[in-house]
């Protein structure tokens, strides 16, 4: 895949190319976003126009609304391209969202993307919205879009089957991070929810019960943190031929050993019999098991840890069935 930073001169990617583009932050790569990318792919075979996803390096909002918090996200910028890349689309164009951006109207952005990358076909999501003048609505652009030599496309809804709610990325971070399931979240994104980082030193509190932990900085600190508890995961490790382990994972506070941490992200990854200080790790949630609890005792907390094992080796067993 073509990975275009921002506005290259023409010339530099080739404008006159025919290209089928659609924007949008892609945040967690769901199953919606699938959907519409699946339909710019079929598209452009219809056309023989190659399919393009527009999209940006931070959220539009700090921007937009700076004085707003910033908002977690499912994936981060790395992330969030390499999923592009496995929808079928041949390119994807990351533009640094500024307040030039942010003044373009519809139109001016059409504009922009036919004279600079090409662009000859738009795709819009069913409801989705582009430019600074957001009360335009699809029939709006299609007009704006006839006048540029554009033909606008819009993807049919996409039926969520199964699930209660729509799914969007603001869905999913709420069942993430406000209620740690991450198994409805997992099942809008089509695949787990995931978490990757470098194994830093901690206090080694789990190695006196017999429970040594591997303690995860993010890469990213804009990235989503699931709720603080207890989760089923797997612990894939890059560094080690990509080797996939069962993991207990807390995130929280440690309250038995009243440690008085921020929050923090501690695996103990079951099977582990090498050091991996300073190694890139991820983890992937499959279910949390429990809420983190003070105990009586470091002997309590090691009989539970033992409970908390058993249970994760058994999920890890079934997310391994077909």
């Amino acid at each position: 895949m073509d990975i275009l930073p921002g506005y290259i001169a023409a010339d530099t990617i080739g404008a006159l190319k025919g290209r089928i583009a659609t924007v949008g932050m892609f945040d967690g790569v769901h199953l919606g976003h699938r959907h519409i990318l699946r339909s710019l792919v079929n598209a452009g075979m219809d056309r023989g126009l190659t399919p393009m996803a527009v999209t940006f390096s931070h959220h539009p909002l700090r921007v937009i609304a700076p004085s707003r918090q910033t908002l977690p996200t499912v994936t981060t910028t790395s992330e969030r391209l390499r999923l592009l890349e496995t929808t079928g689309i041949s390119e994807c164009l990351l533009l640094d969202f500024d307040s030039r951006l942010m003044r373009l109207s519809a139109r001016d952005f059409l504009r922009m993307l036919r004279d600079s990358y090409g662009v000859r076909a738009f795709m819009t999501g069913f409801n989705n919205k582009f430019g600074n003048d957001m009360t335009l609505g699809f029939d709006d652009y299609v007009r704006i879009a006839a006048d540029e030599d554009i033909e606008m496309l819009r993807a049919t809804c996409f039926e969520p089957g199964h699930h209660k709610t729509i799914i969007s990325s603001s869905s999913i971070r709420t069942l993430i991070g406000a209620h740690g399931n991450v198994e409805e979240a997992a099942r809008m994104l089509g695949r787990p929810f995931t978490l990757s980082g470098t194994v830093i030193h901690g206090k080694a509190l789990g190695r006196t019960i017999g429970f040594p932990t591997a303690n995860i900085a993010t890469d990213s600190p804009d990235k989503l943190i699931p709720l603080k508890g207890v989760y089923a995961c797997q612990a894939i490790m890059p560094s080690h031929n990509g080797d996939i382990l069962p993991a207990v994972v807390n995130i929280g506070d440690c309250p038995t050993f009243n440690d008085n941490r921020s929050r923090s992200i501690e695996a103990h990854i079951i099977g582990l019999n090498h050091d991996i200080y300073g190694m890139p790790l991820t983890l992937r949630f499959l279910k949390r098991v429990r809420d983190e609890r003070k105990f009586s005792s470091p002997q309590a907390l090691k009989e539970q840890i033992s409970i908390d094992c058993d249970i994760t080796l058994e999920i890890n067993h079934k997310a391994h069935q077909p």
